[in-house]
């Protein structure tokens, strides 16, 4: 199953814009973690937006077209920014990506996501950051950030449509195979959510796409 869940993310077209998220995966109750026996020495304690869980996350990113670039299981107490991750995600692709406020980090691991100069990561501001300590973006790359939730949407139809996240599992082996086959599962699905990029560097990559 995860040969060819690799497979159908291989398959996905690499249009040079992606975005980048994680979402939960909760292992079970909060109130019944310590008497957790199927997930132990897997799941850890985490915390997002909407408070803590204990489980484990997945990290994705997709393109503008809806399709699974690429995923990455780790616990739940591992940073989105953790550079591990995010070097397993963005280490083949080249173009822009875009992330939430919890892909900021600091210079060194940007240079590092960076280093060869073919990816460009950019993460929202957050209100308060002062603009000297802002990364430049250009007006296009400004347009197309805005459109950044897809990828929550893809995120809540893996979910709510195609059961990606259930706490009724009695076996590790069975729920990471599960997961699995909801993801290969969205990858068939004909009515991705996806966004229009009608800039002038995006109509030169499909031109390039549409002549190869």
């Amino acid at each position: 199953m995860m040969c060819f869940h690799l497979f159908r993310c291989k398959s996905s077209i690499r249009t040079n814009n992606y975005f980048i998220d994680s979402t939960k995966i909760v292992a079970c109750h909060p109130k019944r973690a310590h008497q957790n026996e199927v997930f132990k020495g897997i799941a850890s304690w985490g915390k997002t937006s909407t408070g803590w869980f204990y489980g484990i996350k997945i990290h994705l990113i997709i393109n503008n077209l809806g399709e699974i670039i690429q995923t990455c299981f780790t616990t739940g107490s591992t940073s989105d920014t953790n550079i591990g991750v995010l070097f397993y995600l963005l280490k083949d692709l080249s173009g822009w990506v875009f992330g939430d406020r919890g892909y900021l980090m600091n210079q060194a691991k940007m240079d590092f996501i960076e280093h060869d100069g073919t990816l460009d990561f950019f993460a929202k501001p957050r209100n308060n950051a002062k603009k000297s300590n802002q990364k430049f973006m250009p007006d296009e790359a400004k347009k197309i950030a805005k459109k950044r939730p897809v990828i929550e949407t893809v995120i809540g139809l893996q979910k709510g449509v195609l059961d990606l996240e259930h706490t009724r599992h009695r076996s590790a082996l069975n729920a990471f195979t599960h997961m699995l086959a909801a993801m290969c599962a969205y990858s068939f699905y004909q009515r991705k959510p996806k966004v229009s990029i009608q800039t002038h560097r995006a109509l030169k990559q499909y031109e390039g796409l549409i002549a190869a």
